[in-house]
């Protein structure tokens, strides 16, 4: 095949090569051959060649295709600054409105062992002690006394009237299930367990003939105030003044 002219076939249509170009023979190669050599002149002119004709189909060789570039997402429009004051404005404050005895009552009522320390304290008038624990829960400096007066006549501020009968009713029953012996019901009842009050509210003579007397009435005028408390110490020995004393 290197010594002929061949003519290719690409989409129907007839090209003619020199394979002696391709191949680098030279015309001095082919002295004395019968082959027909290809001049200039007949480059592109059919050829005829002794036997059959070499066809060859040509097939494009695929060209690499660059992937497409990515998008660019769209920049993001900033959210505008918050007005000034409103990004360095505090929490609101859930204690805020509150007397500081409050205050460190729902400190106190938040672990056992401080109550278990208030209880010492008081019994012992320690007031160096009544100090420390002041400040540990409220960063003040609280007046024994003064919190013992306050706490006794605790209903004497309450903010409704359903909470000073609420105080007045649940402290006679407490009161009498103290004296009964019925210590479980009781500490059932301060603990918020709703079965309990429920049960207790068809049993007591205090609840029984009570519409008001749910357990929503109980709760929010009661459980959370500061009479669980004021229960519990009482139970544990501590006295309560009736008046307070004045200083000099």
């Amino acid at each position: 095949i290197d010594y002929y002219r061949v003519a290719f076939l690409s989409h129907g249509e007839e090209y003619e090569y020199d394979i002696d170009a391709l191949t680098g023979v030279t015309i001095d190669d082919h002295a004395g051959s019968d082959v027909p050599l290809v001049t200039d002149a007949d480059t592109f002119a059919p050829l005829e060649l002794p036997g059959e004709t070499i066809s060859v189909s040509i097939v494009p060789v695929p060209q690499p295709v660059e992937p497409a570039p990515k998008p660019v997402p769209a920049p993001q429009p900033e959210e505008p600054p918050a007005p000034a004051g409103e990004a360095d404005e505090p929490a609101p404050d859930p204690d805020a409105g509150k007397h500081a005895f409050e205050v460190f009552c729902d400190c106190l009522m938040l672990d056992e062992n401080l109550i278990a320390y208030l209880i010492d304290v008081l019994k012992a008038n320690d007031r160096a002690g009544f100090y420390k624990l002041s400040q540990v829960t409220t960063h003040l400096d609280l007046d024994p006394d003064e919190f013992l007066y306050w706490l006794a006549h605790r209903e004497d501020y309450a903010e409704t009237d359903e909470e000073r009968a609420c105080a007045v009713i649940l402290d006679a029953c407490l009161d009498r299930l103290r004296a009964e012996g019925q210590m479980d019901v009781a500490a059932a009842l301060l603990s918020g367990d709703r079965m309990t009050f429920d049960a207790l509210r068809c049993e007591a003579p205090e609840l029984r003939q009570l519409p008001v007397a749910t357990y929503v009435w109980f709760e929010k005028n009661y459980l959370d105030r500061d009479y669980p408390l004021r229960f519990v110490l009482r139970c544990n020995g501590v006295q309560f003044p009736d008046t307070l004393k004045k200083e000099p």
